[in-house]
């Protein structure tokens, strides 16, 4: 398995129960968050500020031990998935905004674009930190919304005719908070 840990990426071979560390962040300010694999299977990681304040992140490609940048100026990198053409979606959920191939597409005030998936017609779904709920793209719209009981969904996946909703709750365990939600 590949796995990216706070501050590295790695190899965990799970015959011998081993890590092997291909590469490691040595700026202590930053550390990894969000990463999806590309169309080529080519892992796409950002990273981000540790106190969540300035934008210091980058989102980088990484293949072959080589980290390399594609975005700069990160808050906390979130929300990176690919549609069928490859095109990227990633999100900052410290300054609010979805992007679509670097561009900003959409500006939310008071939650945070999170985690998110592209199902098989291309659209693409942000969980909303603090919204309670999924708001779903097509075309780089906004064209519907999944209402949530958890007020600080993280993140979302399709498994057969399933999604799959991480929650976090940190800021209220209440209720659903915390739980994985199958819908």
């Amino acid at each position: 398995l590949t796995l990216a840990l706070e501050d590295e990426i790695g190899i965990y071979d799970l015959r011998i129960n081993k890590f092997n560390r291909q590469i490691s962040i040595s700026d202590k300010k930053i550390r990894f968050n969000d990463g999806k694999l590309d169309n080529n299977n080519i892992l796409h990681i950002g990273t981000m500020d540790r106190n969540e304040k300035e934008f210091i992140g980058k989102i980088y490609k990484y293949n072959k031990g080589f980290l390399q940048p594609i975005y700069h100026n990160i808050g906390i990198s979130n929300g990176i998935a690919f549609d069928s053409k490859n095109n990227m979606y990633h999100s900052d959920s410290l300054n609010g905004k979805v992007y679509f191939n670097g561009i900003n597409i959409k500006t939310y005030e008071g939650i945070g674009p999170d985690g998110s998936c592209v199902d098989e017609n291309d659209n693409y779904y942000s969980c909303l930190w603090g919204g309670s709920k999924i708001d779903i793209f097509k075309n780089q719209k906004v064209i519907d919304n999944i209402s949530l009981p958890v007020k600080y969904p993280t993140c979302c996946c399709f498994g057969e005719d399933k999604m799959f909703i991480t929650s976090a709750s940190i800021l209220n365990n209440s209720g659903d908070n915390g739980n994985c939600l199958i819908i």
